[in-house]
């Protein structure tokens, strides 16, 4: 019925590709008091392959029951969960560098610019500016914060590396300034050190359609040139990752069911 509990390994998409079962062992902790595991990882996925270079998430997933008779009550069991997050870096390090764009497009009356790329060894930031010809809907909040309605249009992006397989970003901001513009950051993966060219497809839905691509030379900031910043990457052995659980009070018992689908 429990420890140690159900662990699951995820991306950034929170896809969820490497799970491990719960145990039938228990383990009780009094107020105060740590309870802590190793969990190693040899970042490979469920079918023994070496994952892609990002930040996964390594969560656990434990059933706490608290009972002051003693007793277990089911009745009050509840998921509890605790994560950490860690990154893998592309071989031979990433790339960082602060490139200023200023690229336009204009798709279906709608102005796109794509204004800077943001690159550190975590993560990738992406910045886009909109015209578009329709006023934006919008509210204001009292503290004087924007919120406003792109209903009328819907954009979806991804982008790849010297070539390779499209991937999708993880994260996608929006802020707005009315009355025909609006702002977008989208996040992605740390990229290799010796990339050459960045590849930014991005698809316009709704009232306006098109698409556009928009290429940006790396060669003047990668590792290839010498001007580079790549930072080492880690070996692929286990990684080990401590994951505490605290009492909340009385006496707490760590309980696990069996695995079932969606059970978390």
């Amino acid at each position: 019925m429990g420890f140690p509990p159900k662990r699951g390994i995820s991306n950034r998409n929170q896809t969820d590709f490497l799970a491990f079962p719960r145990s039938p062992d228990t383990a009780v902790i009094l107020p105060g008091h740590n309870l802590t595991f190793d969990f190693a990882w040899d970042q490979k996925d469920a079918k023994g392959m070496q994952v892609d270079s990002g930040l996964y998430t390594i969560a656990v997933y434990y059933l706490l029951s608290e009972n002051p008779d003693g007793d277990l009550d089911f009745t009050h069991v509840e998921p509890y969960s605790r994560s950490v997050d860690i990154v893998i870096l592309p071989k031979g390090g990433a790339l960082m560098a602060d490139i200023r764009v200023n690229q336009t497009q204009v798709v279906d009356n709608v102005s796109v610019t794509l204004e800077s790329i943001h690159l550190t060894n975590t993560t990738g930031d992406v910045f886009f500016t909109f015209q578009v010809p329709e006023e934006i809907p919008f509210w204001t909040h009292p503290s004087g914060w924007k919120r406003c309605y792109l209903d009328f249009v819907s954009i979806e992006g991804e982008f790849s590396i010297d070539h390779n397989t499209p991937r999708q970003f993880f994260y996608h901001d929006v802020s707005c300034e009315p009355p025909h513009l609006f702002q977008s950051m989208y996040k992605m993966d740390p990229i290799p050190a010796d990339a050459q060219e960045m590849e930014i497809n991005l698809t316009v839905s709704g009232s306006h359609q098109g698409s556009s691509i928009f290429r940006v030379n790396l060669t003047p900031y990668s590792a290839v040139s010498g001007n580079g910043t790549g930072t080492p990457t880690p070996q692929s052995a286990p990684l080990s990752t401590l994951i505490p659980v605290i009492a909340l009070c009385c006496i707490s018992l760590i309980t696990i069911r069996q695995n079932r689908p969606g059970d978390r």
